[in-house]
């Protein structure tokens, strides 16, 4: 339904912990070491699977947690997987009723628990990958039938696993581009079937790869941009029968629209930048909130490629999920807020307060 993205590639930085006493020895690594190359998501992200359901991580006390709702967030429910230590960050992943969380690696917590929801049993299934999450909001992705994971580890190594198997490598930024240059930066599904790894590099290289057979080969997307400098692709959009491709380069960001997920692909009108912009894929086209300074003003592109600017949204964007046409949720930067988003007749911006209980329900930090 959605894939929203700011700040692609993030700061890395050095971080220390005690791992004593944590219950879940069996889902988290403790390092011998106490530096680990990972960064905090800090932004609260928000993941909408209909029009009114809808899932998202939240900063609390010292920890983040998971919510969710059924109605449209009027109501709120708290789906924290127990006794995993969430300090350094959510990263989330849904699409109809699968949803998968992952915990991103923090001081010794060397690698990242997985936790996959079953809504029959309103339970969650741990499993553990082999090393920390990157740290993006698009470093997790659910397919049709598989969650998919974007290692911080050897330039990037994207795995993936149904529900019943081990995690498995489908493909890495070494795979992909042998100069050496590639970043790799996220994984998505947008129809379930069709799969993306993007990334970041010259803007005269492969920045976006497709398979269509379950990770088991990947083709390099033939786009490039006439510029001199870096190209970062964002996860393309399924809208009807045509795909449309985001690519932010040289401080502009174009929709590539193509009728079918190989290409080829043609660029729509350039829209001028001043930071990374948050993008969206909704059922009409791509939605995008770009900053003006103070605040952030929400544009849409159409399959044809031309942005329509809509209005002001009174501050600045951590995540988009698009659920109509003419409706979306975000989530806010600091303060953190849920934010309902109409067109329709008129563009509409309305707050939606969560419980009080939300800013305090994770407590202290995980530590000793």
């Amino acid at each position: 339904m959605k894939d929203s993205f700011r700040r692609a590639l993030k700061s890395k930085r050095s971080l220390g912990l005690s791992c004593a006493g944590l219950l879940v020895s069996t889902l988290v690594g403790c390092g011998q070491t106490d530096t680990v190359a990972s960064s905090r998501v800090r932004d609260p992200q928000v993941v909408m699977t209909s029009a009114l359901t809808g899932w998202a991580t939240w900063p609390s006390g010292a920890r983040w947690i998971v919510l969710t709702t059924s109605d449209g967030w009027r109501t709120v429910e708290n789906r924290t997987p127990i006794a995993v230590p969430t300090d350094g960050g959510l990263v989330l992943a849904a699409r109809d009723n699968a949803v998968a969380v992952g915990i991103l690696a923090h001081q010794q917590l060397t690698v990242s628990p997985v936790m996959r929801f079953n809504p029959t049993r309103h339970a969650w299934t741990p499993s553990q990958l082999t090393a920390g999450l990157l740290s993006s909001s698009t470093s997790l992705a659910r397919s049709q039938g598989a969650s998919w994971a974007v290692l911080d580890v050897d330039g990037a190594v994207v795995v993936s696993a149904d529900d019943t198997t081990e995690w498995r490598q489908a493909t890495s930024s070494r795979e992909l581009d042998t100069s050496g240059h590639l970043d790799v930066t996220g994984v998505g599904f947008p129809d379930g079937a069709t799969g993306f790894v993007t990334g970041s590099g010259p803007s005269n290289l492969p920045v976006l790869f497709v398979t269509t057979d379950e990770g088991r080969s990947w083709r390099p997307e033939s786009i490039r941009i006439a510029s001199d400098g870096t190209a970062t692709a964002l996860t393309p959009c399924r809208v009807g029968s045509a795909w449309l491709a985001p690519v932010l380069a040289g401080g502009q960001l174009r929709v590539f629209a193509s009728s079918g997920a190989n290409g080829p692909w043609t660029s729509g009108t350039p829209l001028a930048v001043q930071s990374d912009p948050v993008v969206a894929c909704g059922p009409t086209g791509v939605w995008a909130a770009v900053s003006t300074g103070s605040t952030d003003e929400l544009v849409v592109a159409s399959p044809g490629g031309t942005w329509v600017r809509q209005g002001d949204l009174g501050g600045h964007i951590a995540s988009l999920s698009v659920v109509s046409g003419d409706h979306a949720i975000a989530t806010r930067e600091n303060p953190a807020a849920l934010t309902s988003i109409d067109l329709g007749a008129a563009f509409n911006v309305t707050p939606l307060p969560l419980p009080d209980w939300v800013d305090s329900l994770g407590g202290p930090s995980m530590r000793n």
